[in-house]
């Protein structure tokens, strides 16, 4: 598998993994409309936004066929109301077949390298605390930053990172 920056041609095959990455991730946290509502052309739209904006970085994973299997993308932290944090990881997608092979810890580190080295200094990401998934980001050691109910009515937590004691802490886990 290769890990490499996404481009325009990929939106598609992208929206698809966000729009199944979601309905398998969210099932029986966010309402079933909004579940049934998710659109795959609207997300594929919403992509090339995100891949046509400067600071946003966003790199996918192919497999040996050559198919999108994951997605990474961050940059920017959107919500200026959660103060002394600068970027943002955005969103994780890994389809099934290659879920739990370690390319969740190597997209998230490999985000906040890119987002170090693009002179960002900390790193946020929302989710929704009934995710399965918070468990993974917990044993990075954030900090819990903001917790809210977004417009379903789903209780989310903001964890945050600094990004240069993130990737130290890495780095002598690796023995480097």
């Amino acid at each position: 598998m290769t890990i490499r920056k996404a481009s325009q041609t990929e939106a598609r095959a992208i929206a698809e993994l966000h729009v199944a990455g979601w309905k398998q991730t969210y099932q029986g946290i966010f309402p079933e409309n909004v579940l049934a509502a998710l659109d795959v052309k609207e997300r594929e739209t919403w992509w090339r936004h995100i891949l046509e904006r400067p600071r946003t970085l966003t790199d996918v994973v192919i497999s040996e066929y050559g198919e999108v299997v994951g997605v990474v993308s961050g940059g920017p932290l959107r919500d200026t109301s959660i103060a002394g944090y600068d970027g943002e990881l955005y969103a994780i997608y890994l389809a099934p077949e290659v879920q739990g092979m370690g390319l969740g810890r190597k997209l998230f580190l490999s985000m906040a390298r890119q987002l170090y080295e693009h002179h960002f200094s900390s790193m946020v990401i929302w989710l929704a605390r009934k995710n399965s998934a918070r468990y993974f980001y917990e044993k990075f050691g954030p900090v819990e930053v903001a917790r809210t109910i977004n417009q379903y009515g789903v209780e989310d937590a903001a964890y945050g990172y600094n990004l240069k004691d993130l990737l130290d802490r890495d780095k002598k886990d690796k023995g480097w």
